[in-house]
Order: C-alpha cells, then sequence, then structure tokens
C-alpha cells in the first residue's frame, strides 16, 4: 500500500524495512506478546470485547525471555492455562461466525435483488476500500499527501478500484469474496474468513498453492493464477505436477 501510495504520488521508494524479516511469535503477531492480547473482558455473546489493557508485568517477562517453551506457548498452549476464566482462545471462531452470518444474509439478499446482483462489484470494492481507510490514510501522513487527491478525481469510482487492483492481497480477499457470491451453490461457512485471509497472502507471494477444490476453482474463475503467476492446486496429483514444473524452471 505504502508502495502503491509513493507511485501514485511520483515519491521515491525506501528501502525494504529490515523489521519485516524476523523469528518467532512476537515478530510474526507484530506484538510484545506473540498471539495473546490483554484486554478489560472478553466478548461474551453480543457484547463485544473490551478496550486494551497493559500487559501483566509476568506474562511481560515470558514474552520478552522468549525461548523454546515461550514459541511452543504460542503454537499449541497448555490445556489448563487457556481453559482458564477471562481467557478467549477461539476468537477467530466468534469472528468468522459472525462474518458468515453477515454473508449469508448479503446472499440472501442478492437472490432477491437484481440491481444489487449488477453493482456487486462495486459494493464489494467499496467495503474491502472501507476496511483499509485507515491504513490509506496513515500511508498518506507519511508522505505528506491528501487521501482526497488520490481518490476524488474526475472518476472516483476508477481510481478507488485499481487502488484495490494494485494491492495484492487486498485484491486476491476482493475476487475471492465476489466470486464467492456470484455462485449461489457456493457453500458459506465459519472457516471462510481464515481461508481468505490466508489465500489472499499466499496467492500473490508463493509459486505453488494447494487448497480445497471450491477455493481453487475461484481462484481460477477470478484469473489469479494469471495474475499473479501461482500454480493453484486442489489434489496431490496437482502438487506434484506442479512441484515437477517448479523444479523444471
Amino acid at each position: 500500500m505504502r508502495s502503491e501510495i509513493r507511485r501514485r504520488c511520483n515519491v521515491a521508494t525506501t528501502p525494504l524495512d529490515h523489521k519485516m524479516l524476523g523469528y518467532g511469535a512476537n515478530h510474526a503477531f507484530g506484538t510484545q506478546t506473540g498471539r495473546f492480547r490483554c484486554v478489560s473482558s472478553i466478548a461474551i455473546g453480543e457484547q463485544p470485547e473490551g478496550p486494551a489493557t497493559d500487559v501483566p508485568p509476568e506474562l511481560l517477562s515470558v514474552a520478552k525471555a522468549g525461548g523454546e517453551h515461550w514459541e511452543w506457548f504460542n503454537l499449541a498452549g497448555d490445556e489448563e492455562l487457556l481453559t482458564m476464566d477471562g481467557i478467549d482462545v477461539r476468537p477467530e471462531h466468534r469472528r468468522g461466525t459472525a462474518d458468515a452470518d453477515y454473508e449469508m444474509a448479503l446472499c440472501e439478499q442478492l437472490q432477491h435483488d437484481e440491481y444489487l446482483r449488477q453493482r456487486l462489484f462495486d459494493l464489494i470494492v467499496t467495503q474491502e476500500f472501507i476496511r483499509i481507510l485507515d491504513y490509506i490514510n496513515d500511508a498518506c501522513e507519511e508522505v505528506d499527501v491528501d487521501p482526497n487527491l488520490l481518490f476524488l478525481t474526475s472518476n472516483p469510482k476508477e481510481a478507488c478500484r485499481s487502488f484495490i487492483d494494485a494491492l495484492p492481497v487486498t485484491n486476491v480477499h476482493l475476487r475471492l469474496r465476489f466470486h464467492r457470491h456470484r455462485d449461489f451453490g457456493f457453500p458459506l461457512e465459519q472457516h471462510d474468513r481464515t481461508d481468505m485471509c490466508v489465500l489472499a497472502l499466499a496467492i500473490p507471494h508463493c509459486a505453488i498453492v494447494a487448497t480445497e477444490r471450491r477455493w481453487t476453482h475461484a481462484a481460477r474463475q477470478a484469473g489469479l493464477d494469471r495474475k499473479y503467476g501461482t500454480d493453484l492446486c486442489s489434489s496431490l496429483a496437482e502438487l506434484d505436477r506442479a512441484l515437477d514444473r517448479l523444479k523444471l524452471s
């Protein structure tokens, strides 16, 4: 995103941030405490989680020390500790369920609203744009550029579309969502949210991606394999052939 904004504003790009490369759970999640976050209260039912709180000194000390035990705790956890009251170890399930409920409602609406079906792509582009808007504003502030000048052009719709298209991760997420809603036979599930996030990262950056048949079909239909030069596989036989091609290239 930063690179695309700099390119559009004719601002020199900056060297790769060395912080992108590192080791361990703390680095991977960009926090001092790996995948664990401390909030004043966890989400229960319709009640959202409370605001962030200071990390207890004991946890911070263990997290900073790192080591194999801390890495294992992030990967698998300790059953006795993770079943304690006040710890939510499956927030992705809750978010995935809420996401699936929203997408199901949209799917139902699409079946009875022809105008919405015609404008589906624009709807999803707008939603994806809003989702990353805070990051756009932050990136524009870094280079002292008014974001309005980037998008409130003679053709704002095309400006937003082309910007999203230039961001690989966001574009893949957009195309997968769009295909999913165009195909009324595509099953909507709780884990779709995680699937799309992972595929959005993998498809633009990996030479070979092996995933479920339905996602492979969706990505191919969207032309993502051609756009990013990715070999998509939905079976072990396809994966073997893809690996052979990679060895020969």
